[in-house]
């Protein structure tokens, strides 16, 4: 909430404030890591949301904008498709700019990495769809500054 108050408190009267976050119920890319790591991590718990999470939604987003005493507020959600080419590469990259994975794969051997990818790999291919990519959406909001 304070980086919706702070975004309507930058913005003039009469200017607009937009934010985009991940609808984290269609964020198919995190179930996808979730999925791999709970195949290959015995007794595997996800980490608690984010601390955002409240704006990961469309009814919470609009609630925190309103809040912050913004006005005609939309929201509206956009589905694009990832397609990615070598899924196993791209889950063993985690490791270079996620910090939550980087701490959690710190001291695992390889063949545990390998494992995980590619249950990832194959996860991506369940959840992809008729394009061959992995959908993933995004809310986008629009509002006014009284």
């Amino acid at each position: 909430q304070a980086a919706v108050d702070a975004a309507a408190e930058a913005v003039r009267p009469g200017g607009r404030v937009g934010i985009g976050t991940w609808d984290l119920e269609q964020f198919t890319l995190q179930r996808a890591v979730r999925g791999a790591l709970a195949a290959v991590f015995e007794g595997f718990t996800p980490p608690p949301p984010p601390v955002w999470a409240p704006l990961g939604d469309a009814d919470g987003l609009r609630a925190a904008m309103e809040a912050a005493g913004l006005t005609d507020v939309e929201v509206r959600p956009v589905t694009r498709s990832w397609r990615l080419a070598d899924p196993e590469g791209f889950f063993r990259s985690f490791r270079d700019w996620s910090p939550p994975i980087q701490v959690m794969l710190e001291h695992v051997d390889a063949s545990v990495i390998d494992a995980a990818a590619a249950v990832f790999a194959g996860v991506v291919d369940e959840m992809s769809d008729a394009s061959g990519g992995l959908p993933n959406t995004a809310l986008l909001a629009t509002s006014t500054v009284p």
